[in-house]
């Protein structure tokens, strides 16, 4: 990349050329040679989701008259975390509508419980998940190494 947006490059172009690297790395644990400097581009950290979040709405307005709440709920469940909370829509669509004997609050629960819960480790396709388990077992190694120098 640094070679294709180099001003020493006769192609306009090259010159032309953007990138976008997207991930859930920060670019410190991409680059490990210290030789290799990261200074070509911006780095954009996602923040959590902000107010009502009608772009979500669309999918949810499939299955019910009520998006906003479902999305309220949702929200409660994911921390306003941008992947969580468009997943748990994606399984809240997906499994269609609800009983109405069954509130919102209980059917998002369940759906967190049997798709995401009780399958992670099976379904998680992007490693999503697994990198957050990964990101508990550093803190509990830490831990238990506090621990231990005590």
């Amino acid at each position: 990349m640094r070679n294709a947006i180099s001003s020493e490059v006769d192609n306009s172009i090259f010159r032309k050329l953007n990138f976008v690297i997207l991930g859930v790395a920060k670019p410190s644990e991409i680059l490990t040679d210290k030789g290799v400097a990261f200074n070509i581009g911006n780095y954009l950290e996602i923040e959590p989701l902000v107010g009502n979040c009608q772009e979500l709405w669309g999918g949810i307005e499939e299955i019910t008259t009520e998006p906003k709440l479902v999305i309220e709920l949702i929200l409660q469940w994911t921390g306003e975390q941008p992947f969580l909370t468009q997943f748990i829509c994606h399984l809240v669509v997906i499994q269609g509508e609800k009983d109405a004997a069954v509130s919102w609050e209980k059917y998002i629960e369940q759906i967190v419980k049997n798709e995401i819960v009780a399958k992670w480790k099976n379904d998680d396709l992007q490693s999503h998940f697994t990198e957050i388990e990964n990101y508990f077992w550093r803190i509990a190694d830490i831990d238990s190494l506090g621990n231990y120098l005590q």
